[in-house]
């Protein structure tokens, strides 16, 4: 039987937040910034858990249509060269995504700067 990582775990987890805020009837856009909330606390636990939660909620994101300006700025936060391979691998694929995917960054300065109250150390 095939060991998930700790990052797949965590992917799943995410993904999962999302869908139930989508299921309780929040737009893709309102249900994307509740799951990051609803995983802010496990994200600043360690920089694996926050590049892991970053990049999977930036690629439902980018799946939605989506890439709002909190993601953008927690993303240039991520550690790249510290990254498993696992990670890394999406990493790409968001990098591709943000080239060539057509999406709209939505630009909410107030919610930001929330972001940034607590994710900044």
């Amino acid at each position: 039987m095939f060991k998930q990582t700790a990052y797949q775990v965590n992917k799943k987890m995410v993904s999962e937040s999302f869908q139930d805020f989508k299921e309780e009837g929040f737009t893709s856009s309102q249900a994307l910034a509740a799951a990051l909330e609803d995983c802010a606390i496990f994200m600043r636990k360690s920089e694996t858990n926050f590049a892991g939660a970053t990049i999977a909620l930036s690629l439902i994101g980018l799946d939605n249509g989506l890439f709002p300006d909190y993601l953008e700025y927690l993303l240039k936060k991520v550690d790249v060269p510290s990254l498993s391979s696992d990670i890394k691998k999406d990493m790409d694929k968001v990098n591709i995504m943000l080239e060539v995917a057509d999406f709209s960054v939505e630009e909410d300065l107030k919610y930001l700067e929330r972001i940034k109250l607590i994710f900044d150390k």
